[in-house]
């Protein structure tokens, strides 16, 4: 419940975080579900495309970026590297978002892994973002 409800980053950048490592997991349920859940943080559909384009698609802020350069760095060597740690101290982010934005990606990653090797079914109503 801390990622989701009280987690201290803004519900758009979490947002980001989750639907990317769903997207690089290969998670149609996150990726659809999340894409749902972004749009209603304020994710326009285009933005949600844009995240699986990675951290250098059109339109994303410098925090914005490296909040997807975080989560792909992650994904790919298990390590935050110190430039994108530095820019994101540097845009504003505090100990406690970066603790928040580690823990939001590996949570999201492990929930993947879990509906990935479940074959967990979209919920009723919800369109395959992957099939878009």
């Amino acid at each position: 419940m801390h990622i989701m409800v009280s987690n201290s980053l803004d519900p758009r950048h979490r947002e980001i975080a989750i639907i990317r490592i769903g997207y690089l997991c290969g998670s149609d349920y996150e990726l659809s579900q999340h894409a749902w859940i972004g749009e209603m943080s304020g994710l326009s559909k285009a933005e949600v495309v844009n995240i699986t384009e990675g951290p250098s698609a059109p339109g994303w802020s410098d925090l914005e970026a490296l909040i997807i350069r975080a989560v792909d760095e992650l994904k790919d060597s298990n390590i935050v590297s110190d430039e994108t740690w530095q820019g994101l101290l540097a845009a504003g982010y505090s100990e406690q978002q970066m603790m928040d934005l580690v823990f939001t990606i590996g949570q999201y990653n492990m929930v993947s892994w879990a509906l990935n090797s479940f074959g967990v079914q979209l919920d009723e109503g919800l369109e395959s973002f992957l099939d878009q």
